[in-house]
């Protein structure tokens, strides 16, 4: 099933996360669901294959650092 919108939960701490902004230039929302950490991914016509790979290797790095 396809969706444009899509919140994906993510291991560790939600501060691992919180700096997509400072360390990749990423604005993305962040925040908690039953106490683990998540983000709301938003795909637009004016987002690239490029853009969503730099998004999981940040996500990766934060989980990384979790």
């Amino acid at each position: 099933m396809w969706a444009q919108m899509r919140v994906v939960l993510l291991p560790g701490k939600i501060e691992a996360y919180q700096r997509l902004w400072e360390e990749d230039r990423i604005i993305i929302p962040v925040g908690q669901h039953g106490g683990q950490p998540g983000v709301r991914i938003s795909v637009q016509a004016y987002n690239s294959p490029d853009d969503l790979d730099t998004l999981i290797r940040a996500l990766k790095k934060g989980a990384a650092s979790s």
